[in-house]
């Protein structure tokens, strides 16, 4: 049943043709007014169609393929109803016929239903919503188109548009009978008036009859395709002009001739100035006129009585000041009439001498032009409407999906919005400027471009798809319409990038081509026996999926390998001599296959050590292999070549695997085959053991089923195990009586249930195989690691009655990757220090060295020349670099006995802290410089601590050595104890260096020194030897520091150290 909608003229409807109502109301409807804020309209079939297209425009159809029944002429009919119309077809399969047709007579383009969500979101909205913006913008185009041809085509004064450059780009009719040239004369020449924006001038303008034509010009900032010009209006007022002088002259000549000017058409008035209020003494017809007020109202009176509210005060002042300096005056006022209404009074006063130069009178001459003025008002108004509407333009086009262009008559880009960025690879202001030519090859195209340009300006629109080469040599595809001269010598193009579309659609119909080709050879499989035709079947699909020049199937028996099966060598005359070669096993190539178990592609076999030629084979050049795997077993390989370098890719030997994997199974049938009619054959010739040769086959087949290492079972519809091999059962820690009966999700973990059932679904209503991993569950809820395939399971007329369950345990292999992971770390650690060990060595070692060979050379040198005492000195010298290097070894045998040793040497026993404290703290002073000052303080009384104390000596000996060092300026260094809650603790604090944030964490690694410490000798040993001592008693170090303020060291003990396991304490 249809239900109707007339939807409002401003409504964007789709009309939805499809009898699948939960297929529009759960995916369709909801995705059109979320993505595009349409609506959407839902009919069964044909008529209720074309009565909604009858009733409103639409914005779009999506008609399932199923509603059309095979009539494509229904899809012509509804674009003569509306030419503008989307059409989308809904399509079960991409592989529906009514597809192609369709869209070669008119459709838009087709949705698959199982991905009608996504599709409509990538094509049916951006489309339309494309659509609906390029209309907005063709509207908003002849509004303004319109308005144009109203406001300035139609005016009376002459109109110009004039560039930068001085050249006149526009003229109107009335311009055109100013200078008594057409447009197309005027357009393109060069003006040779100077304009002057917002004040008006007067010019002398050649008529091409030869006379002079006097004109008032306007300038005002305008823009023209988007470039800064000048809009110039310019008024005839040739027989103003001339009625102005006929009546200077005859004022001139003689004062009462003023009679003459009384039937002037312009407005005429003659004032006394010598009599008070210099009144008006004459006024002619047209001043009465154009003022109301009759001549008696007039005569006699100051002319103030034409001012009113809105009067401009300083044009008046301008008046009297002209008045009082008899000088002449012109301007426009605003003055009222008779009965109060304004009108615009161009006003030009002139005063009258005589011969001996003494002023008679002012002659004012009065122009109503009110309607010019407002002509003018009403122009700024549209030019500012034009201005806002261009901006709205400029906003739709900067923000359209698709890319806009613009360009010229010489293929010159003018204009394009941000969108051209992504196709044309470079940001949208560069390529204005540039040319068409430079994107679009000839050589992408039957025809050359100066001939696809010569037919786009002739028919006036284009549309279908072309190449754009972007500067850095990638290309996109563009599906795009242009217009042609959509404004004078400009162009404009909408192009929509489809490079992504058509990749998924090649995509797509390479797995599409996959699968056929899988689902033919599995039928193959099915139907034949014959190993020769099964294989020629398998090289045969092959090619269709990764094309070569040659293959070769292989078998292997024991230690040699022979080609059984061949392709494209018989062209060569190479066949038989492929097929009669054997080679050993241990050639590299196989071997290499053979030993990793992994498929092997070459680029180039020229370049790879390992290939052997022969004169067979010397045009190969690349090639590609896989072995063929057969119950853990490799039993053959199947080998592509071409003659191409680099012909093959990962992907594409990822696909000959598959094929390998049916190479396998048509051996194993071979194989099977082979036995059972040797079995058959058997039975003929001894038909008294038939029945037990006919049990024995079974038993063997049987056992060849059950022999795979991988668990598998078989699922029926519902998920519950119909069958299993005894591999599912071992796997799971059960009989196969246990799991029989049993679903599925008993053998998986909860995290990972979702992953599998939604796999499960999957490969049952597509029937395509599925691979995954998770993690399954045993019975005894143990888990482990699965690598699983789904394969639909078939009964004979092909329906999908269940799925196939394979399992295979993982589990150690994911054990040694994350072993190997760890190995690899534990490998850059090692490396890192020995990096730090040897830069460390290389550093202390160096100055000690120096300083003993320097001084060894003045003793044997100079031993004759040196007094005892400088001997002694240059001695004491070598003793103190040796006792230097002697302390850098101790720290390194201390780190090498605290990684090995040190344990065998750990020996708590009862220790008087404070004593050991005092006794250092003495020591360290003994070492220290006279700017610092070492203090020590046990803050509660410390009975002894079962500790080693030769251990904790070296710990605070390290600890005070580096408050010093790290010291340069002096400063008090604070040695603490505290003894409580059985616990001993023990501080360091300096007022030195700091230690920067950053090496906090690594501040306890052997060699890791502080990046601020740089200048100061050390090995980056001692805080490590420290740690160790710490963690031998079990306790912990702990560090505070502020880089200029000083460090901290807290070190936190048990009062009584437990041994170490297998340790002694006598």
């Amino acid at each position: 049943m249809s239900y109707w909608i007339t939807p409002s003229a401003n409504t964007q409807t789709v009309i939805v043709c499809t009898a699948d109502l939960q297929l529009y109301a759960d995916h369709i409807q909801p995705v059109l007014a979320a993505e595009a804020e349409l609506t959407a309209l839902h009919v069964r079939d044909i008529t209720a169609v074309e009565t909604q297209l009858a009733l409103a425009p639409a914005a779009g159809l999506l008609i399932d393929t199923a509603r059309l029944h095979d009539d494509l002429d229904t899809l012509d009919h509804f674009r003569e109803q509306q030419p503008e119309l989307k059409i989308f077809l809904l399509a079960e399969h991409s592989n529906d016929p009514l597809i192609a047709e369709a869209i070669q007579r008119g459709a838009t383009d087709y949705l698959l239903k199982e991905q009608s969500a996504w599709l409509l979101r990538t094509r049916v909205c951006k489309r339309i919503v494309v659509c609906r913006e390029r209309r907005q913008l063709a509207q908003q185009v002849r509004q303004l188109e319109t308005q144009f041809q109203n406001i300035i085509v139609k005016n009376a004064d002459g109109v110009l548009v004039v560039d930068a450059d001085g050249i006149v780009r526009f003229c109107n009719p009335a311009a055109e009978a100013l200078f008594g040239q057409p447009r197309s004369e005027l357009n393109g020449q060069e003006f040779g008036f100077p304009l002057v924006i917002d004040e008006t001038t007067e010019l002398d303008l050649l008529h091409s009859s030869g006379d002079v034509v006097v004109a008032e010009m306007r300038a005002v900032e305008t823009e023209w395709l988007g470039q800064p010009a000048l809009l110039a209006t310019l008024r005839n007022v040739t027989k103003r002009k001339l009625t102005e002088e006929a009546l200077r002259r005859a004022v001139r000549e003689n004062a009462q001739l003023a009679a003459a000017i009384k039937d002037l058409p312009v407005g005429v008035l003659i004032t006394d100035p010598h009599l008070p209020d210099n009144p008006v003494t004459f006024a002619n017809a047209a001043f009465s006129q154009i003022t109301g007020y009759d001549l008696a109202e007039i005569v006699g009176r100051n002319c103030r009585f034409l001012q009113g509210e809105h009067t401009d005060p300083t044009e008046m002042e301008r008046i009297r000041t002209a008045i009082t300096e008899a000088s002449p005056f012109a301007g426009t006022v605003l003055n009222y009439r008779k009965d109060r209404t304004p009108f615009w009074n161009e006003l030009i006063i002139n005063p009258v001498f005589d011969q001996n130069g003494s002023l008679i009178n002012f002659v004012g001459l009065q122009t109503d032009v009110t309607a010019r003025i407002d002509n003018e008002a009403a122009l700024r108004r549209e030019r500012e409407r034009l201005a806002a509407s261009e901006r709205e333009l400029r906003m739709l086009f900067d923000n359209a999906f698709d890319a806009i262009v613009v360009y010229d008559d010489a293929c010159v880009y003018t204009d394009a919005n941000p969108a051209a960025e992504p196709v044309f690879g470079l940001p949208y202001t560069d390529l204005i400027g540039t040319s068409m030519r430079s994107y679009i090859h000839a050589d992408d195209a039957d025809v050359s471009f100066d001939d696809i340009w010569t037919q786009f300006l002739a028919q006036g629109y284009a549309e279908g798809e072309c190449t754009i080469h972007q500067p850095g040599g990638a290309t996109r595809l563009v599906e795009f319409k242009s217009k042609a001269h959509f404004l004078p010598g400009r162009h404009v193009s909408f192009m929509q990038d489809v490079t992504e579309r058509r990749r998924l659609e090649a995509a797509e119909r390479q797995q599409r081509m996959i699968a056929e080709t899988l689902t033919e050879t599995a039928a193959v499989l099915n139907r034949s026996l014959d190993l020769s035709e099964v294989l020629d079947h398998i090289l045969a699909q092959v090619a269709r999926v990764v094309p070569y020049d040659a293959a070769t199937v292989m078998l292997r028996d024991g230690e040699t390998v022979y080609s059984v099966r061949s392709a494209g060598y018989a062209e060569r005359g190479a066949d038989n001599a492929v097929l009669s070669t054997a080679f050993p096993l241990k050639n590299p190539v196989l071997q290499q296959m053979f030993s990793t178990g992994q498929p092997l592609v070459i680029d180039d076999v020229r370049v790879y050590l390992g290939w052997v030629t022969v004169p067979e084979t010397e045009w190969i050049r690349g090639y590609a292999g896989t072995p063929i795997h057969l119950n853990d077993e490799i039993i053959g390989f199947i080998n592509l070549d071409s003659e191409t370098p680099g012909a093959f890719t990962a992907e594409q030997v990822s696909t000959l695997q598959t094929f390998a994997h049916q190479a396998a199974i048509a051996m194993n049938n071979a194989r099977l085959w082979a036995q059972v009619n040797g079995y058959a054959q058997d039975l003929e010739r001894r038909v008294a053991e038939r029945t037990a040769q006919l049990r024995e086959s079974k038993e063997r087949a049987e056992a060849i089923l059950h022999s795979s290492s991988d668990g598998v079972a078989v699922l029926s519809h519902d998920g519950v195990i119909k069958q299993a091999n005894p591999a599912f059962a071992l796997l799971f820690h059960a009989t196969l009586a246990d799991i029989v009966g049993m679903s599925w999700l008993d053998f998986v973990s909860d995290t990972d249930a979702d992953q599998l059932l939604t796999a499960l679904q999957a490969v049952a209503a597509i029937g395509r195989d599925r691979r995954i991993e998770i993690v399954a569950q045993r019975l005894d809820q143990t888990n482990f690691d699965a690598d699983v395939v789904l394969s639909p399971f078939r009964e004979a007329n092909e329906h999908v009655t269940g799925v196939v369950f394979s399992v295979r345990d993982i589990s150690r292999h994911k054990r040694i990757e994350t072993s190997l992971r760890a190995s690899v770390q534990r490998e850059r650690e090692l490396n890192e220090l020995k990096s730090r060990f040897v830069s460390m060595v290389t550093h202390e070692f160096r100055t000690p060295l120096a300083a003993i060979k320097l001084s060894v050379g003045m003793l044997q040198t100079y031993d004759d020349r040196q007094t005892r005492e400088t001997r002694l000195e240059r001695l004491n010298r070598i003793e103190q670099q040796v006792e230097h290097l002697t302390d850098l070894m101790e720290n390194m045998l201390a780190l090498s006995r605290s990684e090995h040793k040190l344990v065998e040497q750990f020996h708590p026993q009862p220790t008087d802290l404070l004593a050991l404290g005092q006794t250092v703290v003495e020591e360290m002073r003994a070492l220290a410089s006279a700017q610092h000052t070492i203090a020590f303080s046990a803050h509660t009384p410390c009975p002894p601590a079962h500790l080693d104390g030769k251990l904790l000596r070296r710990a605070l000996i390290n600890l005070l050595g580096n408050a010093l060092k790290y010291s340069p300026n002096g400063g008090l260094i604070q040695v603490g104890l505290r003894c409580e809650d059985g616990h001993v603790e023990l501080t360091v604090e300096d007022e030195g260096l700091g230690i920067p944030h950053d090496d906090l964490e690594r501040i306890f690694e052997a060699f890791h020194r502080a990046k601020n410490t740089a200048s100061i000798s050390g090995t980056g040993l001692g805080l490590a030897i420290v740690h160790q001592i710490v963690e031998l008693h079990k306790g912990s170090i702990t560090v505070e520091s502020e880089v200029g303020q000083g460090t901290r060291f807290t070190i936190a003990l048990p009062h009584h150290a437990p041994p170490l396991h297998g340790a002694s304490n006598e």
